[in-house]
């Protein structure tokens, strides 16, 4: 059910955009989390702001390792960006 599960249908946008799109939300993902558990954010902000960064992030095609890397950075720093 994507009404009750919403970041399920994350993980399956992710794996049909390959590439990047992985390293993308898991990152994006554990800043958000860290952030809820912190209590700066309600737990539906989650899914707000990976959503967030997987709309924004711009594809790479067959990556290689420093583009998987480079795009954790970049979730994570626009995640962060986000909440402050």
């Amino acid at each position: 059910d994507p009404a009750r599960y919403p970041a399920l249908e994350l993980g399956y946008r992710a794996a049909r955009a390959g590439g990047v799109a992985g390293a993308v939300l898991n990152a994006a993902n554990e800043v958000a989390v860290a952030a809820f558990l912190d209590g700066r954010i309600p737990f539906p902000e989650i899914t707000v702001l990976v959503t967030h960064a997987l709309s924004v992030h711009t594809p790479r095609e067959a990556p290689v390792l420093e583009d998987i890397l480079a795009a954790d950075r970049w979730a994570r720093s626009e995640v962060t960006r986000c909440l402050n």
